[in-house]
């Protein structure tokens, strides 16, 4: 209906599983000063979620939340980079529909 006297048919997806889908892994200049800034907002955002949540919840953040935070943070990236995908981050805007929920 979209495309009239096209009349070819595409063949059937196959489903592939390939590592990297992106490319290769390379270092260049750009891509270690992105890695960089992401990284050290990536670390804001959690300090800052982890310092809200405990606020939140009327309790004092250890230190051990944080390192958990970062490990498991850390984790994910590291498998969403393998894998072609955006990367887990946690936001303080859901800190607003924790307050407004409670």
């Amino acid at each position: 209906l979209l495309f009239p006297g096209s009349g070819q048919e595409s063949p059937a997806a196959v489903f592939s599983f390939d590592l990297f889908p992106l490319g290769a892994p390379n270092l260049e200049y750009g891509i270690i000063a992105v890695a960089f800034f992401a990284g050290i907002l990536n670390m804001s955002n959690t300090i800052a979620s982890v310092q809200a949540a405990a606020d939140l919840y009327g309790e004092t953040a250890k230190p051990g939340q944080f390192r958990n935070s970062f490990f498991f943070t850390g984790l994910f990236s590291v498998f969403a980079s393998l894998f072609g995908l955006v990367p887990y981050t946690p936001f303080t805007s859901t800190i607003g529909f924790l307050q407004s929920t409670r």
